[in-house]
């Protein structure tokens, strides 16, 4: 496919051989290497120090995960875990969120903060920009524009839509947590 691929020089033998552009970066083993951008025309976080981005732990997955999903840190056996969070459950809270589909025992790139441009845009609308999102009672790993009101259910603020678009980009601001 063009635009992933380029030409690079082997120093040893100089043979001309073709290479493949990254858009995720698995940490040192990609040093030095070509960049690409991700099929939406941005750079995928992984490429940049997390000083400069959002707070991110990597943390292995204890079920499977979707891109947007709002996610809960658990405890399984003494090690830290990640499963998506819910607000009829008041053990599973969100503490963040991931940005890729992750398989259940993979590990899973959670971000602590900033913004997370994954929502799926079911039941948004343009007009919702600067309204309150919260976590979804009905939807694990989801989240909704009305908080939660039945009994044992967590009412808890993730952030604020900030744009609206072919996904949801909402402002990481988890500032309360409530169980009715």
């Amino acid at each position: 496919m063009s635009g992933r691929h380029f030409l690079d020089i082997n120093t040893t033998t100089g043979a001309i051989v073709r290479r493949e552009a990254i858009s995720v970066s698995t940490g040192t083993s990609d040093a030095d290497k070509i960049v690409r951008t991700k099929a939406n025309g941005q750079l995928d976080e992984s490429l940049f120090p997390s000083t400069l981005g959002a707070a991110a732990e990597t943390i292995q997955a204890s079920e499977n995960l979707a891109a947007g999903d709002w996610v809960n840190i658990h405890e399984v056996s003494g090690a830290r875990r990640v499963r998506r969070a819910v607000a009829s459950d008041d053990t599973r809270p969100a503490h963040g969120y991931v940005t890729s589909a992750v398989t259940s025992g993979s590990n899973a790139t959670v971000y602590l903060g900033g913004i997370n441009a994954e929502v799926a845009t079911t039941g948004f609308v343009a007009s919702d920009v600067g309204r309150a999102v919260f976590l979804s009672a009905s939807t694990s790993g989801g989240c909704s524009k009305t908080p939660p009101s039945s009994a044992g259910n967590v009412v808890q603020r993730l952030g604020y839509v900030v744009e609206v678009a072919s996904k949801v980009r909402v402002q990481l601001d988890m500032s309360y947590i409530v169980t009715l």
